[in-house]
């Protein structure tokens, strides 16, 4: 009895410290800086990551190209996802960020794509350089345009207050 306890508890320390977490997390990473929705292949996992965190990849990096996430603030958000309050003057400062984290993919030391993912497990939405939209043409997202684009036209002429305070 001892011995078969002894095999299930060796058992569940290797299933932990597998690399295939690291792995796992470097697929994400991968398939989030890409057209994941029309890869099979990067579905389930990246929507599992976006509902239970992004997972960290140790070879997301040489140098000049790096692939890291982070939390998402009111000080790096696009403006259509940021959360704005007015004063009465119709001045405007940004206090939060409706996207929970963005993942950034440097090539040759410049930004190349940036994915901002949701609360909800299942949005995300991509900046695309131009050398990435010369890469990924069809294939990309074209959620961030068109929610900037639907922002924009919302926004109050200078001057003017806004009616709501979330805008």
């Amino acid at each position: 009895m001892a011995l078969s306890l002894k095999w299930i508890a060796a058992a569940a320390v290797g299933v932990i410290v597998l690399p295939a977490a690291a792995a796992d997390g470097c697929k994400v990473i991968l398939c989030l800086a890409g057209p994941w929705r029309s890869i099979p292949e990067c579905v389930p996992d990246v929507r599992r990551a976006l509902r239970h965190g992004i997972p960290h990849c140790d070879q997301a990096t040489d140098g000049n190209n790096t692939t890291y996430h982070s939390w998402a603030s009111a000080t790096d958000c696009p403006p259509q996802y940021t959360v704005w309050q007015y004063d009465l003057y119709g001045n405007r400062t940004a206090v939060g960020c409706n996207a929970a984290g963005v993942v950034n993919v440097i090539q040759a030391g410049v930004p190349y794509v940036r994915v901002w993912w949701f609360p909800d497990g299942e949005t995300t939405s991509t900046w695309y350089s131009a050398a990435a939209r010369l890469q990924y043409g069809p294939f990309m997202d074209p959620r961030y345009d068109s929610d900037y684009f639907a922002w924009q036209a919302t926004q109050p002429l200078p001057g003017t207050v806004p009616s709501g305070s979330d805008q």
